[in-house]
């Protein structure tokens, strides 16, 4: 996807979150079923699509805001009925055009995460260093385990990638730091190159 307006001069639609600073994406769980999510944010903003997944798989999900930074990807316990959410995800959109991560979205968490939070502020929330999957395939960036910090009880799911692209990949931090193998996040190229959250996935457990 390409994204020509994330900040603050944003649609029509964009506006519009921003002007709901307290609503946060965990939130979203609450919702009972489809009919509940077009009666609040209205039915131009809900879609039924497929969305796509690691190793090339795909699945259908709802899709809030869909083509713009503000986009959530709701997956249903029951998907025929699309009652009871089952988790929601928020993804920083892809600029083709600039190779990056645009990982800005109106949307917040109550648990002070959000896309663009880096690597050394998750590792302060967590109170501990955490372990991450080495960058450059389908699982690249994602944290697989936070070692009893403060963040192993969140329901949630993190994704990280190294956005900014100035020095490209050719970044030596982030070749150490490539491959199906764990870091730690406290790992000296880690702690340099300073990945940020660029996908988020909340499950209702």
């Amino acid at each position: 996807f390409i994204i020509s307006a994330c900040g603050g001069k944003g649609n029509k639609n964009e506006e519009t979150k921003a002007l709901n600073p307290t609503d946060t994406l965990d939130k979203l769980l609450s919702i009972k079923n489809e009919a509940e999510l077009i009666e609040r944010f209205g039915a131009e903003n809900v879609v039924w699509d497929t969305v796509f997944l690691a190793e090339g798989f795909k699945s259908m999900s709802t899709l809030l805001y869909k083509g713009t930074c503000d986009q959530v990807e709701i997956i249903w316990k029951n998907s025929k009925t699309k009652e009871g959410v089952k988790n929601v995800t928020l993804k920083a959109m892809y600029d083709e055009t600039e190779e990056k991560y645009i990982a800005f979205s109106h949307w917040k968490t109550s648990y002070n995460i959000m896309l663009g939070t880096t690597l050394k502020e998750l590792q302060d929330l967590n109170g501990t260093p955490f372990i991450f999957l080495g960058f450059g395939w389908d699982y690249g960036g994602f944290i697989t385990e936070f070692n009893g910090g403060k963040l192993s009880k969140l329901p949630i799911e993190l994704h990280m990638e190294y956005v900014n692209n100035e020095n490209g990949i050719t970044n030596s931090d982030y070749d150490m730091l490539m491959g199906d193998n764990e870091y730690n996040s406290d790992d000296a190229e880690a702690q340099r190159l300073n990945p940020v959250v660029v996908s988020i996935s909340i499950i209702n457990k």
